[in-house]
């Protein structure tokens, strides 16, 4: 059984009392503070790691946010393109069937069509989104069109009575004020075309009464 050596105390001159270690003692004592220390020294660089950990995760996180926020941003963006073009095409075949002065056997050499894109490129697209916002723009492109070739050509059109040349371009006969809207705006005042197209394709042409102002 090991001996236990207590520490010798020595009084001082004022009252005081000193504590006097043997070599083997102070050894011992010094080696717990420097251990103590180191483990203090150690535990402060762990907590001065883990913030820095902390502030890179936080940083890593915000920049991940910001990318999957950027990627979905632009595949919204690429599907609403997608989507517009398709709309567009659309409603592009739908008025060509109404316009038949841009086909290939009344535009042999295609000058017209060539002519009516040139004047579409023109055309405001912002804000664009259905087929009846599109034809509106194709319309004013037509106008565009015609004011270029012909300013002061006056348009003549054909009426239900009896097919008789008539000067001017607002419709007359049995039509509402939507349906003379859409026959200038649309058929360039050609009620021929309008009646054609309408016993051809009555719900195409309902669709764009509805949209006619």
């Amino acid at each position: 059984m090991t001996d236990v050596v207590s520490p010798e105390v020595t009084p001082t001159s004022n009252g005081d009392a000193t504590v006097s270690l043997t070599a083997k003692e102070y050894k011992e004592l010094t080696e717990k503070l420097a251990t103590k220390v180191q483990a203090e020294v150690n535990m402060s660089q762990e907590l001065k790691d883990l913030r820095e950990k902390n502030r890179k995760l936080a940083e890593q996180s915000q920049v991940e946010t910001k990318d999957i926020s950027s990627v979905v941003e632009a595949e919204l963006a690429k599907r609403d393109s997608e989507n517009l073009k398709q709309v567009q095409a659309e409603a592009l075949s739908q008025w060509l069937e109404a316009h038949t002065e841009f086909s290939p056997e009344e535009d042999k050499d295609g000058l017209k069509f060539a002519a009516f894109q040139k004047a579409l490129g023109r055309v405001n697209l912002v804000g664009i989104k259905t087929q009846a916002d599109y034809i509106q723009v194709l319309n004013d492109a037509l106008r565009l069109t015609e004011q270029v070739a012909t300013p002061s050509r006056p348009v003549f059109a054909s009426t239900s009575m009896g097919g008789v040349p008539v000067r001017g371009n607002t419709p007359t006969g049995n039509f509402t004020t939507q349906e003379q809207k859409l026959i200038k705006d649309t058929f360039g005042g050609d009620i021929e075309k309008y009646l054609k197209l309408k016993a051809k394709r009555p719900e195409y042409i309902e669709e764009l009464l509805k949209w006619t102002r």
